[in-house]
C-alpha cells in the first residue's frame, strides 16, 4: 500500500459533529431501565462515522458511560 493510500485512512470522514450534540430518544430507550444521560461528547476518530461518548449513571447513580458510532448515508 503507498504512503498515500495509508494516508486516507488514517484521516477522519467529515460527517458532522451535530449528529453528536444530543441523544435522540431511539437511542435513549435502547439504554438500560434507569439509565440518565448526563450529556455527550466526541470520543476518539472512526474513518467512516462520528464516535461519542455517552456519560450516563444507571439505577444506583454510579456512572455508566456508553460508547456510540453514527454514520451518515
Amino acid at each position: 500500500m503507498s504512503l498515500q493510500a495509508a494516508d486516507k485512512w488514517n484521516r477522519e470522514t467529515p460527517v458532522p459533529l451535530q449528529v453528536i450534540q444530543y441523544v435522540d430518544q431511539g437511542v435513549r430507550e435502547k439504554l438500560p431501565a434507569g439509565t440518565e444521560v448526563l450529556g455527550i461528547s466526541r470520543s476518539g476518530a472512526s474513518y467512516w462515522a462520528r464516535t461519542a461518548k455517552i456519560d450516563a449513571t444507571n439505577e444506583a447513580g454510579e456512572e455508566t458511560p456508553f460508547f456510540i458510532k453514527v454514520m451518515i448515508v
